[in-house]
């Protein structure tokens, strides 16, 4: 039985075993070190410029498996948008913002970021839904941190 996950903020390295039963909405926190040509594909080609980018998205069904596909060592062959970018040998996740639910809030928990991003790229991450975009940028870690910590305490419900 894996451990029960709590909302909130992550270490990628820390919580391997918890991911192992996680479900819900995450946000990736991702640290670009250099600027970056990354195609996006039906998203289009995109000059990112060094900084910080957080991912929504959902793991859902209880096997967590995309978490773990997001931060391994490994360059994975591109399914989603954000294999493009962390594919990019500048690109690291370096926090992760987990909020456990058995719906899927990673187009909630992206309005909340979007709400407080420097910039938000237009289609990325975003093709199964009706946001303008799941990846946003932010010239600081800090504003990034806040960012992920308060959509995840706006989005939880109420005790």
């Amino acid at each position: 039985m894996s451990p029960k996950v709590s909302p909130g903020l992550y270490d990628p390295e820390g919580i391997k075993e918890a991911w192992k039963g996680f479900s819900g909405g995450y946000l990736l926190l991702i640290r670009l070190s250099r600027k970056a040509r990354v195609d996006f594909g039906s998203a289009g080609i995109m000059l990112l410029k060094p900084g910080y980018y957080v991912y929504a998205g959902s793991a859902v069904g209880k096997t967590g498996w995309r978490l773990l596909r997001h931060v391994g060592p490994f360059r994975r062959r591109p399914h989603w948008h954000i294999d493009r970018l962390l594919n990019k040998r500048t690109a690291r996740v370096v926090a992760i913002g987990l909020l456990p639910s058995k719906r899927k809030t990673e187009c909630l928990l992206s309005r909340r970021v979007s709400s407080m991003a420097d910039l938000s790229l237009t289609g990325v991450g975003s093709t199964d839904c009706g946001c303008p975009s799941h990846l946003h940028y932010f010239k600081e870690r800090s504003a990034a941190l806040t960012a992920i910590k308060m959509a995840i305490k706006k989005a939880r419900p109420p005790r």
